[in-house]
Order: structure tokens, then C-alpha cells, then sequence
């Protein structure tokens, strides 16, 4: 059993396999850590609301927990780094957590050093994601489209759409770099906090793209406003 202790830095591991349970409690509590592991989502949002943890780290297959209702949940109110550690390597199991607000995606077969390291990472990272939700609105009107990111909507020809949480945080990312080439290693690190280095990494940015385009443009295939820069990556063009 763990004892609490206020104001002292916060792992919280959601996680019931031993060998990566024991390994990453011991090395980050040497490191100074307070390390609160749990199965149960109530005492998990327990601990992200008082102890506001650094990084949540995060096991896909736990009994009666289910882990893509957790994300979900909880990316309404905060932005802590959460990675995932699955079993499940396919590709359709990645976006799906994505989709659902996660920073990271990685295999339990994983070393655990490399676990070790990525977790560190995201504690070396600037903290924007542990900073609660604001209310922040941007809104552009190119002809019949208008973006509210205050909202996560857009209302194209007067039907309403709305973007996922990775797509309002894609689309933020390329208004604020308007006409500038953004290549797929800025996208990933700035929108999941690490150095790419897997083709499965860029691969979630294109589907991203896609899918971003799929709402924004008259004719996806043929964008107007997210322009791929061949052999750099994306650009967004000012409106006109």
C-alpha cells in the first residue's frame, strides 16, 4: 500500500501486470517520485484531480476497467500525458486509443528501459498538457466555413460538424503555423510530446490529416487549405 504525500511529483500507473508494475514503481520512486498505482477508475480520477499526476501510464487489458472510457472521461477536464501499454499491436488499435486522447502508444513487449525513457520524456516536457481545459476560441470565416475551436466545431455551408480532441489539437497546431511547413515528427512531438521513431508514428499523422480534411475541404482529395508539401509534410494555407 502507498502513502500519500501532498505536493510531491505524481506517477500514477493504471496497470495489473507485475513485472512492468514493479520495475517502474521501484526506478521512479528511487528517482524521488511519488508512484500511486491502482486498477480502479475511481480512485485513478481520484488521484488526477488532487495529485495531478506528471504522466498517467496506462494498461489496456485490466479486468472491469475499461481503458478507452477512462481516456475519454478524462480528457474533458485535464491534459495529463497518458501512454498506453497494450498487448494488441495492430494499427486499428493505436488510433482508437489516439482517438481517445492519448499521448503515447506502446507494446508491453517493449523493453522496459525504453518504457522507462518515454515516460521520462514526457516528466522533461514543458507541462502544457497538465494545464486544465480553457475556454480558447479562434474562429476564421473563408467563404462558407467557420472553425470555432472554443466549441470544437465547424459549421461548413451551414451544417455543423465536430472535430475529435486529437483534431482540434491538429488543427490549433496548423492555424498557429499558417504557410509554414510542418513536418510529421513537429506534428507528433508537439501533439504526443515525443521524438517519432516508428512508421506506425507518421502513418497516425496522415490518418489524421485525412481525416481532418475530410471536414474541412469541399474535396478532400484535392485540398484547398491543408496542402501536403511532398517529401516536408503539411501545410496550412491562410484563407483568402
Amino acid at each position: 500500500m502507498w502513502e500519500i504525500v501532498p505536493d510531491k511529483k505524481t506517477i500514477l500507473i493504471i496497470e495489473n501486470e507485475g513485472r512492468i508494475l514493479a520495475h517502474l514503481t521501484k526506478k521512479f520512486t528511487q528517482q524521488g517520485y511519488q508512484v500511486i498505482t491502482t486498477c480502479e477508475k475511481k480512485i485513478a480520477l481520484n488521484t488526477l484531480e488532487v495529485y495531478n499526476p506528471e504522466v498517467i501510464v496506462l494498461g489496456m487489458e485490466i479486468p472491469a476497467f475499461d481503458s478507452y472510457e477512462f481516456c475519454t472521461s478524462t480528457r474533458k477536464h485535464f491534459y495529463n500525458p497518458i501512454i498506453v501499454l497494450s498487448s494488441l499491436p495492430a494499427i486499428t488499435n493505436c488510433l482508437m486509443a489516439f482517438e481517445v486522447g492519448v499521448n503515447d502508444y506502446m507494446l508491453k513487449q517493449t523493453p522496459i528501459k525504453e518504457i522507462e525513457e518515454r515516460i521520462k520524456q514526457f516528466i522533461r516536457s514543458t507541462g502544457e498538457f497538465k494545464v486544465r481545459s480553457q475556454n480558447k476560441k479562434y474562429i476564421l470565416k473563408p467563404q462558407a466555413l467557420i472553425i470555432d475551436l472554443q466549441t470544437s466545431t465547424l459549421l461548413k455551408n451551414g451544417r455543423k460538424l465536430t472535430l475529435t480532441p486529437i483534431e482540434k489539437k491538429l488543427l490549433v497546431l496548423l492555424i498557429k503555423n499558417t504557410n509554414n511547413t510542418l513536418s510529421r515528427s513537429f506534428i507528433i512531438s508537439h501533439l504526443w510530446g515525443y521524438t517519432p521513431s516508428r512508421f506506425v508514428d507518421n502513418r497516425v499523422v496522415d490518418v489524421y490529416i485525412a481525416r481532418l480534411r475530410t471536414k474541412l475541404e469541399n474535396t478532400p482529395s484535392k485540398p484547398e487549405f491543408i496542402t501536403t508539401v511532398r517529401g516536408q509534410g503539411y501545410a496550412f494555407k491562410p484563407f483568402t
